[in-house]
């Protein structure tokens, strides 16, 4: 009797089973290296690639919800777009800075 290749995962090599099998974005690994491969964006709550996230004053952030924050032009912080202060040269500040 011909004997079946165990699917492994592509991250670490475990053996995948029907209990830690994940798939994620047409991916499939196991559970453990979705928790290390992935987070979850702090804004909107969506499962990204580790690799695709950005940093937002020590909170990870999707692409789409970083396109939602200003660098302060004093301070270098980046500020959610609804706390961002405008001079009248449409430079953007936090509200420290303003």
């Amino acid at each position: 009797m011909k004997e079946t290749q165990k699917e492994k995962c592509p991250f670490c090599g475990c053996e995948l089973t029907a209990e830690n099998r994940i798939v994620f974005d047409g991916a499939v690994m196991c559970r453990d290296c979705l928790g290390e491969q992935t987070v979850i964006c702090a804004d909107c709550g969506q499962r990204i690639w580790s690799e695709a996230a950005y940093d937002v004053n020590g909170n990870t952030v999707c692409e789409h919800c970083y396109d939602d924050y200003y660098t302060c032009s004093g301070c270098g912080r980046l500020v959610y777009r609804d706390d961002v202060y405008y001079d009248d040269d449409d430079n953007a500040y936090c509200n420290n800075c303003y």
